[in-house]
């Protein structure tokens, strides 16, 4: 039983986690005056909605670097949501937002719902997070062109 719930909350991680990084990229790209930089961020971000997380976490997110302390904290409240609600997949899968039907429990309604709220709110608080770490930072701004 351990290992099956183990399991679930790592794909409720990767549901969160692509939902993090496509945010960050995002939230950049709001900001980004540079041409080529907000259209790697949108393009990226984009990628990270759709699954493919990798293209935001390099090309945007490690480059900035101030953009993880937003994911490590979207995260956790994103976790945290999902754990006291005990949100879990209910059949194997890839996760993320194209795949969100794996939540659909048809014993719990609630936990579909729960896992959509939990990605709302991890988007909303880091690309919040991100939007004011990056503001006031001249050497970020700099770099985006803000």
């Amino acid at each position: 039983h351990l290992d099956k719930d183990l399991r679930s909350i790592q794909e409720v991680r990767d549901l969160l986690a692509q939902a993090r990084q496509a945010q960050k990229a995002l939230a950049v790209m709001t900001q980004a005056k540079n041409k080529d930089f907000r259209s790697l961020a949108f393009s990226t971000g984009i990628s990270a909605i759709l699954g493919t997380t990798e293209p935001a976490l390099y090309g945007v997110n490690l480059r900035l670097k101030k953009p993880l302390y937003a994911t490590i904290l979207g995260g956790a409240i994103g976790g945290i949501f999902c754990g006291v609600l005990g949100v879990k997949r209910i059949v194997f899968g890839p996760t993320g937002l194209t795949s969100i039907i794996i939540f659909i429990d048809p014993n719990n309604p609630w936990n579909f719902v729960f896992a959509i709220a939990a990605v709302i709110l991890t988007f909303v608080v880091t690309f919040a997070l991100t939007y004011v770490m990056i503001r006031n930072d001249a050497s970020i701004q700099n770099e985006i062109g803000g």
